[in-house]
């Protein structure tokens, strides 16, 4: 279960790092290969981009050693994003907005995949890159609701700057690089089987690392945007995230972006968060998400809506639902679910087809029927 941890080292001060910003950029990618199981896909700053709007979308260089330099759109400095990674809650309310099913708070889950959005520059050819997809369980994780009595929530895990990893890693994953994954016009995915079971009602995250193959000088510029380019062209991987300008968040909420700066790689910084992956929510003050998706699968819910053999309608409604299948079920195998996975109707009267949802306020539902005959989930709106 989500707990409410105390630090006060780490939270009485609202965290803010000056840094160069890498480039905005407009959000364009090529379509991911689609995997061949049942379950979903989930990208919480690309929904929130889709639905909400107010987002900007920046790349970010990842490179171990900040003695190489980038073109930032402030000017010319050196690396200073040394990991990035991001923090899943399957279970929150503003997955709806996007139209994805939130999986029900009883429920375990299992991701057996991510995608790390990705463009990859590759002029150095002898040796194989790494990267490095370091996992996290919410046993090895710290949450803290609201420490700052304004809403926002955050979750983070420890950090070791000798072995530039997380001690506590649930497991630890490292993926060689080469010509085949070089991706320089437009992003792409490295999709990476996880398999990772997580307990009902609890959270994970995930980091990624760039760990260069091919050597490096000290000063070398590993910029791929620069005109001319540098002569000494080094390869680079480039990753994403999304900035919510307008701060979608509310206490217990746990989707956001984590991240090692460069001072925190040295064991430099002052402000108290050495030791730790410090989140997006307290980054510049803002919310930001990294370009990272999760496949989500062997929830109910989830499993059902591969297998939807039924409709409702009106959508939006207003007093009354009715269900549209040619196969039979009763009233107990009917559940009108909230957007939490929350039963909040019991059906006793089955009519004609129809469920009377008057006593229900306007918001987001799903109505789920499981028998041997039909199973599925259908999302439905209460607008009045």
């Amino acid at each position: 279960m989500k707990q409410i941890l105390l630090a006060a080292g780490l939270f009485t001060l609202f965290f803010s790092v000056h840094a160069q910003e890498e480039a905005q950029v407009k959000f364009s990618r090529s379509q991911a290969q689609n995997k061949d199981v049942y379950g979903g896909w989930y990208n919480f700053g690309s929904m929130i981009y889709d639905n909400l709007g107010g987002v900007d979308y920046f790349r970010n260089h990842l490179f171990p050693d900040s003695s190489v330099q980038v073109e930032f759109s402030n000017g010319f400095g050196h690396v200073w994003k040394h990991s990035m990674g991001q923090v899943f809650d399957p279970a929150d309310d503003n997955w709806a907005i996007g139209g994805v099913v939130p999986i029900d708070l009883t429920d375990s889950y299992t991701v057996d995949s991510i995608r790390v959005w990705y463009r990859y520059f590759r002029h150095q050819t002898q040796y194989p890159d790494t990267i490095r997809i370091q996992v996290f369980t919410e046993p090895n994780m710290n949450l803290y609701e609201d420490p700052w009595s304004n809403g926002q929530s955050y979750a983070t895990t420890s950090y070791d700057y000798t072995t530039h990893s997380g001690p506590n890693a649930t497991q630890v994953i490292n993926v060689l690089i080469d010509d085949d994954d070089t991706s320089t016009v437009s992003q792409t995915t490295l999709d990476v089987e996880i398999n990772q079971f997580v307990n009902a009602n609890e959270i994970m995250g995930v980091v990624v690392d760039y760990l260069p193959g091919n050597p490096h000088n000290f000063a070398d510029t590993i910029d791929q945007y620069l005109s001319p380019p540098p002569t000494n062209q080094i390869n680079a991987f480039i990753m994403y995230n999304f900035r919510d300008n307008n701060d979608q968040f509310y206490t217990g909420f746990y989707n956001h972006g984590w991240l090692i700066p460069s001072s925190i790689r040295y064991n430099e910084n002052v402000q108290n968060w050495n030791g730790w992956y410090y989140p997006g929510i307290a980054y510049f003050n803002y919310l930001d998400h990294s370009d990272i998706d999760f496949h989500v699968v062997g929830t109910v819910g989830l499993e059902e809506t591969e297998k939807t053999k039924f409709t409702v309608y009106p959508n939006p409604a207003s007093d009354r639902i009715f269900i549209d299948s040619e196969l039979n079920f009763s009233p107990q195998d009917i559940k009108i679910k909230d957007i939490r996975g929350r039963n909040v109707e019991t059906i006793v009267n089955f009519t004609d087809n129809s469920i009377n949802i008057a006593t229900l306020s306007n918001g987001t539902y799903f109505v789920s029927i499981e028998n041997d005959e039909v199973s599925g989930i259908e999302k439905f709106v209460i607008a009045r």
